[in-house]
């Protein structure tokens, strides 16, 4: 896998180089710890390999992380959102007094 234009690195790559640099590990360290070769950490980092979840894990957990996911609903704005049906609402109301008037 291709590292994508020379951008930020990827999220397995950034959580193993977080968990290195609070460790004070170095790749041949962390990848002794977890098993793995010391190149295999090296491509991680690289963005050259994207492991998966299981392969992550295992890499941090004998440095003394977990990977844990929380799945949470997406709210893309959520103030934005109340505040446009406030709006709305208000709108609304406007217009039934508006009508009202004109009867």
């Amino acid at each position: 896998m291709r590292r994508r234009e020379r951008d930020a690195p990827s999220m397995a790559a950034a959580l193993i180089m977080e968990a290195r640099r609070k460790k004070r590990l170095t790749q041949a360290q962390l990848a002794s710890l977890a098993s793995v070769s010391q190149q295999t950490v090296s491509r991680i980092e690289r963005g050259e390999s994207d492991p998966g979840f299981r392969q992550l894990n295992g890499i941090l957990r004998p440095a003394g992380f977990e990977l844990k996911v929380h799945l949470t609903p997406f709210e893309e704005f959520p103030i934005l959102e109340v505040d446009m049906r406030e709006k709305m609402a208000r709108s609304i109301e406007a217009e039934a007094e508006a009508r009202v008037r004109v009867r």
